[in-house]
């Protein structure tokens, strides 16, 4: 008995891992089950947006963005949404900030508080210049449950003008989801990506609209994909679910069936497969306990033969043979086991066929007798019909019931055929449901192998198939007039390039009627024009779309009209270009108006560029649309580049974070009048700026008038005149101290004189006599330069090389700066001839090389250069106030310390100085500019700290003239 218990041990174990695989199985063909579900549900979803956004596509090509033509985007959108199916709540334009400008409400809409500028999807739409889907929300107008879809409409610059917006009811998405093949206790959810629920299946009034982001199964969505796991649904009931995300849109898909249901049919075939293994091992121990005293040989190697068999190898047969009992029990394993082999082989395969045609979850299978009594129904089929499966098993179901009348006789038509030929085409028809209502299907029937006068029935629902006609045929009947109504010729052709529709529209401008344009190649006779209607339409017959194309057309009268083209290719199912749809619209009018703006604009251009001020014109979105010549050469830009430009693009960054409250300001109508400095690389220019909102019709600021005037050179003018005349008092002061000076040196002098007269060599008081002489010496220089300073010194000028003079002062230089400095020249041949004193100009190269040893305490380089230069009646742009004229430049430049600008303005003033007075008595710069000023030139100074100082004499240069004789540089030391 023992041995017996062994042998079957295999036998045991095959059966436990068939019923867990059985069990694995069935597990994994409910979860299939329950993802096809979602994904369905999903691509329905998917469809539904795409045939409202195939919509708003069509509305933008028709609807304007004018303000003014609200009244009759109205009317257009009334008449589409009577067109429409019941689920559209709303259709409107709208302008980028927001505002309403058309609206298919019947009711008057305030436009002045009607604004979606907070709406979702239109944010989406005006941020991907694409289409945007919205959040759900309480519909304004209805009060009903709506979600929202908007498409941007851009213009051919890319900038967007406008939105186009259709807003359906949630209460059709809910349709969507709801089909007769969802098992019974199934629910199906629909989330948009922030977790609020968009649809449910069940209880939609509760749940529509409501936050389920902290739910396990929103949370749990956003992770699984396609995966089917258990998890509570936002009701809290725990749920066989499935996942599907919805494509093109950022919505998830979520179909749960109740846990129990689904199971069901997996814990039936396990407890089968449990009671059959039962019985079989049952019935096989007592073969063994009655056999097993005679027949323990034999029966071991049976054992280990059925422990093979059992452990999968099929083919396996045993070699126990013979006359008696144990013999025929071999022969009869080895047919049994072949038999099993053959039954197993032909069962999986069936198997395979009938589980994939039931895990479909899409067909309904039912088996009927030959009464029409239904014997066997899967749950899709129970849905479709609205029973359940305890009504099947009391026998309440009966195809002739559920027939309607009209259709019994193709029922039993199709049933005889199947008798006689043994095949039947499938056919239409309707079901009565359970509840009375109708529901259209589609049927095949095939007789049962091996079991007589039963017949198999699969069911296809065509509900949403007839629905999706039903609204595909709506959506066309709206397409098609749309297209008959739009103000625009609109035609499409097949992949040859041969006319399919030829709108009203197109039949006035071409002039050829539907009928003679239908089927003919495009163009029509002698239409091309210049060939941009035909190249826009090769182009869109490649798949590439292409939008607002100016190009001129021939009619059939023989005239030319300028027209706007857009073209888009037409794509089948598979993706592939079936042909084109153009969209030409008649701009003859526009084209006359742009020519007389353009010739108004020349005219303005004509008068604004002979101004001497900076003009232009800014619109609302701060872009440039008009600038004269002047503001084109002030910003160093084509006057093309400039307009259609950004302010903030122009003028720099800098410069525009200055002026945007001022800006704002304009475009709030409000006139502005300010100082600004704008950098440029010769240094910062100084405007003044006058702002004049211009304010249209109906009291809108469309922009404002910008006029600036370039204020640089006249206050740079305003503060060197100030200096000139601070300089002159100053050197008029200074000249009336020196002739104090000099009248009391006299004095001084005349009694040292008749003093050292009358004393006697050895006297003592000779050493002091001598000081007070050098102190008078000391201070007769100091006359001699403020005398300078003032223009009061005598000054001998005659016409000479400037090159002389600087070759004749350069011993001198060499001896002023010291050997520690560098000293070069470079001496423009052509640097002409002046009208100076030469000693007096070497005085002040002198005087400057002395400034410059002082900067250059430990070395350093010097440097004299001549050149001429000619300023034309645009004076200079470095040295504002300069005369035209010609002029020889002498420049001194040294690479000492520098000065900051405050020492800069203080270099000519008398007695200043950055040194301690015991090393001079500041008054180097200031001689040399009154020598300069009195031989009639000009004197400047450029100088950074660290950069070294360099210093430029103008002087008006002359033809040449007499020579003169230059002082020995010995005189100059």
């Amino acid at each position: 008995m023992l041995l017996a218990l062994v042998a079957m041990l295999p036998f045991v174990v095959l059966v436990i891992v068939n019923v867990s695989e059985l069990a694995e199985q069935e597990d994994a063909a409910v979860r299939a089950r329950t993802a096809a579900l979602a994904r369905a549900a999903s691509e329905r979803v998917s469809d539904h947006v795409h045939q409202v956004d195939a919509l708003l596509l069509v509305l933008s090509r028709v609807v304007s963005t004018r303000p003014s033509d609200a009244l009759r985007n109205d009317t257009l959108l009334r008449s589409v949404k009577r067109r429409l199916p019941a689920f559209y709540n709303d259709v409107a334009v709208w302008l980028p900030n927001g505002d309403n400008v058309g609206s298919s409400r019947d009711s008057s809409v305030d436009r002045a508080r009607s604004n979606v500028a907070d709406r979702k999807y239109f944010r989406e739409a005006v941020r991907t210049r694409g289409t945007g889907i919205g959040e759900p929300a309480i519909s304004r107008s209805t009060g009903d449950w709506t979600v929202g879809v908007a498409r941007a409409i851009v213009a051919r610059d890319g900038s967007l003008i406008g939105v186009v917006s259709a807003t359906t009811r949630l209460t059709r998405l809910g349709e969507l989801l709801t089909t007769a093949s969802l098992p019974a206790g199934s629910v199906v959810t629909l989330f948009d990506e922030d977790g609020r629920v968009l649809a449910r299946s069940l209880e939609p009034d509760r749940w529509l609209g409501r936050d389920a982001s902290v739910s396990a199964v929103f949370r749990l969505s956003r992770d699984a994909g396609a995966e089917t796991v258990e998890v509570p649904g936002v009701d809290g009931v725990p749920r066989l679910t499935g996942f599907m995300r919805v494509a093109d849109v950022p919505w998830t898909v979520a179909v749960g069936v109740p846990a129990d249901a689904a199971m069901a049919p997996v814990r039936a075939a396990i407890g089968r497969n449990l009671a059959l293994a039962g019985l079989a091992l049952t019935a096989a121990l007592f073969l063994a306990a009655w056999l097993g005293g005679r027949t323990a040989r034999p029966l071991g190697t049976l054992a280990a033969d059925a422990a093979a068999f059992g452990g999968g190898a099929l083919s396996h047969r045993t070699a126990v043979d013979g006359t008696d009992e144990i013999g025929m029990l071999g022969r009869a394993f080895n047919d049994m086991a072949r038999t099993v082999e053959q039954r197993t082989a032909a069962v999986l395969t069936t198997e395979a066929r009938a589980r994939r045609l039931i895990e479909s979850n899409l067909i309904g299978i039912v088996v009927a007798d030959s009464r029409g009594a239904i014997v066997e129904a899967n749950d899709v089929f129970l849905g479709i019909v609205g029973y359940t499966r305890q009504e099947l098993a009391m026998g309440l179901l009966n195809r002739d019931a559920l027939t309607p009348a009209e259709f019994r006789p193709m029922d039993a038509w199709a049933q005889l055929q199947l008798e006689q030929t043994g095949s039947a085409p499938p056919w239409e028809q309707e079901y009565l449901r359970r509840d009375g209502r109708r529901v259209p299907v589609l049927v095949g029937i095939a007789q049962l192998p091996g079991i007589d006068r039963q017949y198999a029935s699969f069911v296809l629902d065509l509900t949403q198939r007839i629905a999706a006609e039903e609204a595909l045929r709506e959506t066309h009947d709206t397409l098609r007039a749309l297209i008959v109504g739009a103000p625009l010729a609109i035609f499409s052709t097949d992949s040859a390039g041969r006319v399919e529709t030829w709108n009203p529209q197109a039949e006035r401008l071409f002039g050829w009627s539907t009928e003679e344009a239908s089927g003919k190649a495009f163009p029509i006779s002698d239409t091309a024009g210049d060939g941009g209607l035909m190249d826009a339409l090769d182009r869109a017959l490649t798949g590439e779309p292409v939008a607002d194309v100016e190009a001129r057309i021939s009619t059939r009268s023989g005239a030319s009209r300028d027209v706007s083209v857009s073209a888009a290719p037409l794509r089948d199912a598979q993706g592939a270009v079936r042909g084109a749809v153009a969209f030409v619209t008649d701009i003859a009018a526009r084209k006359q108006a742009e020519r007389a703006l353009a010739e108004r604009d020349e005219q303005y251009r004509l008068v604004t560029d002979g101004i001497p001020f900076m003009i232009a014109y800014v619109d609302r979105e701060e872009r440039y649309r008009f600038v004269n010549s002047a503001f084109a050469q002030f910003v160093q830009k084509p006057r093309t580049d400039v307009v259609g430009s950004r302010v903030a693009e122009v003028i720099g960054a800098e410069s525009y974070a200055e002026i945007r409250g001022r800006i704002e300001e304009a475009l709030r109508g409000l006139p502005s009048r300010f100082d600004l400095a704008v950098p440029d690389r010769t240094g910062p220019r100084r405007l003044e700026v006058t702002y004049i909102p211009h304010t249209a019709s109906g009291g809108i600021v469309d922009g404002f008038f910008s006029i600036a005037a370039d204020v640089t050179t006249r206050q740079a003018l305003e503060e060197q005149h100030h200096q000139v005349r601070t300089l002159e008092a100053v050197g008029q002061l200074a000249a009336g101290i020196a002739h104090d000076f000099n009248d009391a040196l006299t004095v001084i002098n005349g009694y040292s004189e008749l003093l050292r007269k009358s004393i006697e060599p050895s006297d003592a008081r000779n050493a002091d006599l001598a000081e007070i002489e050098e102190a008078a010496a000391r201070v007769a220089g100091l006359v001699r330069q403020l005398l300078a300073f003032g223009g009061l010194q005598t000054v001998e000028p005659v016409v000479g090389p400037i090159n002389e003079i600087v070759t004749s002062v350069e011993p001198a230089l060499q001896h002023a700066l010291g050997s520690a400095v560098t000293l070069t020249t470079s001496l423009a041949p052509d640097a002409g001839h002046c009208y100076v004193d030469p000693a007096r100009v070497q005085q002040v190269l002198v005087d400057l090389a002395l400034n410059a040893r002082a900067a250059m305490p430990d070395g350093g380089r010097a440097h004299v250069e001549t050149c001429p230069v000619d300023v034309d009646g645009n004076g200079s742009a470095r040295h504002p106030g300069l005369a035209a004229g010609a002029y020889a430049v002498l420049v001194f430049t040294d690479s000492g310390v520098g000065m900051d600008a405050e020492t800069k303005a203080r270099a000519f003033a008398p007695f200043f100085t950055t040194r301690d007075h015991a090393s001079g008595a500041g008054l180097g710069l200031a001689t040399a500019y009154g020598i300069v000023r009195q031989l009639g030139g000009q004197i400047y100074v450029e100088s950074e700290p660290g950069e070294g100082t360099s210093v430029e004499i103008w002087f008006p240069r002359v033809p040449s003239g007499s020579a003169f004789r230059a002082p020995s540089p010995s005189a100059l030391l």
